[in-house]
């Protein structure tokens, strides 16, 4: 729903930029902005400094501490895992599975010191979101740092790795082969880490200048660093105001100079009146149809998520070496589990659990070789051993489940109501464009209500928080407390405005 309302205020300011896509909402932000809304940007994030630097080092640290690759989305939401993506900041992608696998690695960290907390209760918090949140931020910064020229060299990066002690060999330094054989075991690759790794290194040249130089003025520490110092010792006396003398009546003079210097107690706060008329759907001439033609072509156009589809579960492990990967697949092909023998290789559950995938997404994780095998396995099998950039890959088959399609006559009302829907917010805002356009030509708000049949309503004598002094009973519309900020923004010769009140219907 949108209004159009006239008590005075400036023209709208046109937001250029990005369009940041979080959770299917759309905003608009400003990605290059000026210097001085940067550094506010870096300060809003210092509110969550701790959290930054968790998720620059989050890789890092569960490579130390031996912590396994989480497992994708179906863990988080119980579908199977995509490749969508949650948000794009600029031109960068942040996919469902980079998002699922670092709240998976969150979770684990809370379960460190709580083990009680689940999956399900993180989301539920607004972990999720959070996280998601925080990443878009952390994303920004590293892509307003490439802009400015701030760079992190290889030399750097290979410095930051050599100085991590999951990396040091017998003799206690840096060892390529222990390097390697690491990252291959947790399943990430070294242009993934050495990603990361670069990431975290622009955020710390960043963030940790503008946090060192944050401090408290000399003049409020100054009284509470005496207080520990300085000790006072004082007597008290008291005077009855019967003894005070009652000195010279004031004059007519003394009077108005205090009346005078004490203004603001004796004003009346600005109130205001407030026309404004609703514009919606009603006011179109004819509502949108939508043609059988129409609803064929959408559903053919989105086939991938109308057609059927199989999901697999799936436990991996990715091994060093071929000689290594054949040992493995010969004991299980012997009779002992998957498990048992994942675990004498030195991998937990949460090590080689995948949880549900479709091809689409193995292939996104690992490689479309592994994928094609995984899903030509038979259920309750494993993969012959099968190479990657990773390591070596066996995978074995925990579930299979097909999902039916979807036919076009069980779609059919679903796709009709979105399309119209559609058809209803273009007509809307094409109306809206054209009042805008009756305003910029010159047109009073009288004389758009009158072209257009709107309905007027008017305020009593409003303050700015929506109260009316003189009828303590009326109550706002809900509407209302959309136009109050621009209300008292302007003044009564400025042009009416065009303000969103609901959900753009």
């Amino acid at each position: 729903m949108h209004a159009l309302s006239f008590a005075g205020a400036p023209n709208r300011a046109m937001l250029e930029g990005a369009s940041l896509r979080l959770y299917g909402v759309a905003s608009d932000l400003d990605h290059e902005g000026t210097e001085y809304r940067m550094i506010s940007f870096f300060r809003r994030a210092l509110s969550s400094w701790i959290v930054l630097g968790l998720l620059g080092l989050i890789m890092i640290a569960f490579i130390v501490t031996g912590v396994g690759t989480p497992g994708g989305l179906g863990n988080i939401g119980g579908g199977g895992g995509g490749g969508d993506t949650v948000a794009t900041i600029g031109k960068e992608r942040l996919s469902i599975n980079e998002a699922t696998q670092r709240a998976r690695i969150a979770l684990q960290n809370i379960q460190q010191q709580q083990p009680e907390v689940t999956m399900a209760a993180f989301v539920q918090q607004g972990g999720v979101e959070g996280l998601v949140q925080q990443l878009a931020e952390t994303k920004a910064i590293e892509q307003w740092a490439g802009k400015q020229g701030i760079v992190a060299s290889k030399r750097l990066v290979d410095g930051e790795i050599a100085s991590l002690g999951a990396f040091h060999g017998l003799t206690g330094k840096f060892d390529e082969a222990t390097f390697r054989s690491v990252l291959a075991q947790r399943q990430i690759t070294e242009a993934q880490f050495r990603r990361d790794l670069t990431a975290d290194v622009l955020r710390r040249q960043i963030l940790v200048p503008v946090s060192g130089g944050t401090r408290a003025p000399e003049s409020l520490v100054t009284p509470y660093a005496s207080l520990m110092l300085e000790s006072r010792r004082g007597l008290i006396g008291i005077v009855p105001t019967e003894l005070m003398p009652s000195g010279t009546p004031p004059s007519e003079a003394d009077i108005g100079s205090w009346y005078k210097g004490n203004i603001a107690r004796y004003t009346i706060p600005e109130r205001r009146v407030v026309r404004y008329a609703l514009i919606g759907k009603e006011q179109l001439k004819a509502q949108p149809q939508v043609t059988e033609a129409e609803i064929a072509a959408f559903y053919n156009a989105n086939a991938a998520e109308y057609g059927g589809k199989q999901i697999r579960s799936f436990s991996q492990v990715v091994l060093p070496d071929e000689a290594a990967a054949k040992t493995f697949s010969a004991k299980v092909k012997a009779g002992k589990s998957f498990a048992d023998a994942a675990k004498e290789a030195g991998f937990s559950p949460a090590d080689t659990a995948l949880g549900e995938r479709t091809q689409a997404a193995l292939t996104e994780l690992a490689s479309a070789d592994v994928a094609k095998a995984a899903f030509a396995a038979a259920d309750g099998s494993i993969t012959a051993p099968i190479k990657s950039e990773l390591g070596w890959h066996i995978l074995h088959v925990d579930g299979i489940k097909t999902v039916a399609a979807k036919p076009l006559s069980a779609e059919r009302e679903t796709i009709a109501a979105s399309l119209a829907k559609q058809k209803t917010d273009e007509a809307i805002a094409n109306l809206i464009a054209d009042v805008e356009d009756q305003v910029a030509d010159g047109s009073t708000f009288d004389d758009v209500v009158k072209a257009r049949g709107l309905t007027v309503v008017t305020t009593p004598p409003l303050l700015p928080t929506g109260a009316a002094p003189e009828n303590p009973e009326w109550q706002a519309p809900p509407e209302l407390q959309v136009l109050l900020k621009a209300a008292f923004a302007g003044s009564s010769d400025d042009d009416p405005i065009v303000s969103t009140v609901g959900n753009g219907a």
